[in-house]
């Protein structure tokens, strides 16, 4: 369960969960340190272990931007037109075909470390 978080806490989560939602990817500390005018890594490993204590946030120690939000799911939407591709959380997504008798549409998704290899499911 989570626990309140204090106003500056919730304000760098805040941040957090932006920077993750629009570019896919979490915040560095440096990134952090700078949008809050905190004076040191230390300031900001504070308020990122708050966060992750009180089950905000969870972190990968070994992975450079690796926090992740707990328990949330971010979706986000793309529309895509034939041809096109986008990149949502680390997996490429793109619109291959649409079949407008049928209505249905044909999306190829690349995961990370895949080397575009294709699989059918």
């Amino acid at each position: 369960m989570k626990q309140k978080l204090t106003n500056r806490q919730k304000q760098i989560y805040d941040f957090i969960h932006d920077q993750i939602v629009e570019h896919g990817i979490s915040p560095s500390s440096a990134d952090i340190k700078r949008q809050f005018n905190l004076r040191t890594s230390n300031g900001v490993m504070c308020h990122v272990n708050a966060l992750e204590r009180k089950g905000w946030i969870k972190r990968d120690r070994f992975c450079y931007r690796g926090i992740k939000l707990a328990g949330e799911n971010v979706t986000q939407f793309a529309h895509l037109r034939l041809g096109q591709a986008v990149k949502i959380g680390g997996v490429y997504i793109g619109k291959c075909a649409h079949d407008s008798e049928t209505g249905q549409t044909t999306l190829e998704l690349i995961a990370p470390n895949t080397y575009g290899e294709v699989k059918q499911a």
